[in-house]
């Protein structure tokens, strides 16, 4: 099950009792560790790893990290040169060691006055030079790298760079690397057949998951008309998603 953001009340309830009947429940998400906590709260606990940074990293509930795919190095040199100013107001990465990110964050560019990405409590180190950042980045063994651009425009990546927008971000990632594949690799390694899952997503970043040969493929919402034409049915709502669950139940 992909789901991103925070969750219904009414998908709460049905999740937890999937969960006591043994049915494995976890997220797939673009988001790190500490973000992910910070929307679940005690909420809810996956009984199943978790999928985080868009598939670049699938580790256990509390954080313990299981697979990583990180960036490939040779990939750093060709994206240092977005990382300005005019393209962008700042980009961060997930810190795998300490599960804390890294961000640059360019003078001025904040969206308000005084404003910063990310709470401190949430960063490892923050930087305002892009040399510095990427010194930092390249000793890193970053999976997924987050450009937030400049007046929302769409940065001009070249074609050998696994780039992909979301909302009003842009994501660079190891080639190949994707929720769906997560996904799978994760089945395969936990024995489930994907024939047997059931997915749900909201966004474009759920559309590799919805290429998967799962058995029900759940668009929430109609923010991504991808995910309309991949899914087996479509709800309006995470209410009305949550209401579906108990279907299952």
């Amino acid at each position: 099950m992909a789901i991103d953001g925070e969750l219904d009340a009414t998908v709460l309830r049905a999740l937890h009792a999937l969960q006591k009947r043994r049915v494995k429940c976890t997220v797939a998400t673009g988001r790190g560790y500490f973000r992910l906590q910070k929307c679940l709260g005690s909420a809810f606990t996956p009984n199943f790893p978790m999928i985080l940074e868009n598939g670049g990293r699938i580790c256990k509930a509390n954080g313990s990290p299981l697979l990583a795919r990180p960036v490939a190095p040779r990939t750093f040199p060709i994206v240092r040169k977005f990382m300005f100013p005019r393209y962008v107001r700042g980009v961060d990465f997930f810190q795998l060691e300490d599960n804390k990110y890294v961000v640059l964050e360019h003078p001025g560019m904040q969206t308000s006055p005084g404003k910063v990405f990310l709470a401190e409590k949430f960063v490892a180190a923050r930087y305002d030079n892009v040399d510095a950042f990427m010194a930092h980045v390249t000793a890193s063994r970053c999976c997924k790298l987050t450009f937030f651009p400049k007046d929302e425009k769409k940065i001009p990546f070249p074609k050998c760079v696994n780039a992909s927008r979301n909302e009003s971000y842009e994501t660079v990632m190891r080639r190949h690397v994707s929720k769906g594949a997560a996904l799978r690799q994760l089945c395969e390694m936990s024995d489930i057949p994907l024939s047997e899952t059931l997915i749900a997503g909201n966004d474009y970043n759920d559309v590799k998951l919805f290429e998967l040969p799962a058995r029900w493929r759940i668009a929430v919402g109609n923010d991504c008309p991808k995910l309309q034409k991949r899914a087996t049915c479509a709800v309006a709502t995470p209410t009305a998603f949550g209401e579906l669950l108990q279907t299952f139940i």
